[in-house]
């Protein structure tokens, strides 16, 4: 039967974390093949369900999933200090799914009514999101709404969102710049009569860039308060190139649960254990 061949594939779309877009992230879009046919007819529905129903279902069981490379991870931290709101990826998936009127202008595109250069206002998404990335964006949105829908209840309040951070076997640190507006640093001596370096270059362990990374993104999934984040390691390269892996997941752990704590919403941000690439197969 021709249904068989219909499986559920799993493209992926790297778009910009931050408005900067100096780092990256890709978020998995699945898509299946003929649910559409679904549509047409009873006969054809009846027929072709038996095959694309069960498949639909397992895919909507998978969190929406966006992976990030650990050196990249800082994208999701605010490395400005300024008065001015600065958003990445994560917080505009959360509000996408919040706000009615971002949800109706995307249905509104999908179906023609809307053009993609409306949209990217009214979502917030910047000159450095070209228009397939926008597109990557919303079908990533849809996808997550899907999900937090036909995975919410009362012992899961808050679906998570899947981030999967890359943990090379090589990496030792990596140096991350933190700015100060001029604004900042005139209140911060009005205030506190102390001088802020407006730019200050550290070394960044793996430790410290998960901690920031689950400061910032708890806070995120507290202030929106539709989905989690279930936080996953993934060691891309060859088992025996780690030398203590059980290590490296205690550390990874124990970061993650330290800036998760640090922040107002502990619970919002989880670790998901050791991510395989079966996560996605059907």
């Amino acid at each position: 039967m021709i249904y068989e061949e219909m499986a559920v594939s799993w493209n992926r779309h790297e778009v910009p974390l931050d408005d900067s877009g100096t780092f990256v992230g890709t978020l998995v879009n699945p898509s299946l093949l003929g649910v559409r046919l679904l549509a047409t007819c009873h006969f054809i529905n009846d027929e072709a369900g038996k095959v694309i129903k069960p498949r639909l279902k397992r895919m909507l069981q998978i969190p929406p999933t966006l992976h990030v490379d650990l050196d990249q991870l800082q994208g999701l931290a605010p490395l400005r200090n300024s008065f001015r709101c600065h958003s990445n990826l994560v917080e505009r998936i959360m509000s996408g799914i919040s706000y009615p009127l971002k949800m109706y202008a995307i249905h509104r595109y999908r179906t023609g009514h809307r053009t993609i250069g409306s949209l990217r206002g009214i979502l917030g998404l910047n000159e450095h999101f070209s228009d397939d990335d926008i597109k990557a964006t919303t079908s990533f949105i849809l996808r997550a709404t899907a999900y937090k829908n036909s995975g919410k209840s009362s012992s899961n309040l808050y679906p998570p969102l899947a981030i999967v951070v890359s943990v090379p076997a090589s990496f030792s640190s990596c140096t991350i710049t933190f700015t100060t507006s001029r604004s900042v640093r005139f209140w911060y001596y009005l205030l506190l009569h102390r001088h802020r370096q407006p730019v200050q270059t550290i070394q960044a362990t793996t430790s410290f860039l998960v901690f920031i990374f689950a400061y910032y993104v708890s806070r995120i999934c507290g202030v929106w308060r539709v989905m989690s984040v279930s936080a996953m390691l993934r060691l891309p390269d060859e088992a025996h190139l780690y030398s203590k892996q059980s290590g490296m997941e205690v550390d990874f752990e124990t970061s993650l649960g330290v800036g998760a704590n640090m922040s107002r919403d502990a619970s919002m941000v989880k670790y998901g254990g050791i991510y395989t690439e079966a996560e996605e197969e059907e």
